[in-house]
C-alpha cells in the first residue's frame, strides 16, 4: 500500500475492521485485506487524495459482497 501515507494507515485499519465484522464469516479476513490492497493499488497514481479511503472501502465492500454471494 505504498500510496497511503502514515496518516491514512489508521483509516485503512478502521476500514479493514469494519469490513471484517461485516463479511467474516463467511469470508476469511485475508479476503478483506486483499480487496483493500486491490483498491489501494487502483488509486496509486491519483493526484487528488481526499476521498481515496472512501472509494477503497466502497470498492472492497462491493467485491466482498460478490464473493460472499457466490
Amino acid at each position: 500500500m505504498a500510496i497511503i501515507d502514515t496518516n491514512d494507515v489508521g483509516e485503512l485499519r478502521r476500514i479493514e475492521a469494519r469490513l471484517i465484522v461485516r463479511f467474516c464469516p463467511p469470508l476469511h479476513p485475508d479476503e478483506v485485506r486483499r480487496c483493500i490492497a486491490d483498491g489501494a493499488a487502483r488509486y496509486e497514481s491519483a493526484k487528488v487524495r481526499g476521498y481515496i479511503s472512501l472509494l477503497i472501502e466502497r470498492q472492497a465492500a462491493e467485491q466482498l459482497r460478490a464473493l460472499a454471494n457466490r
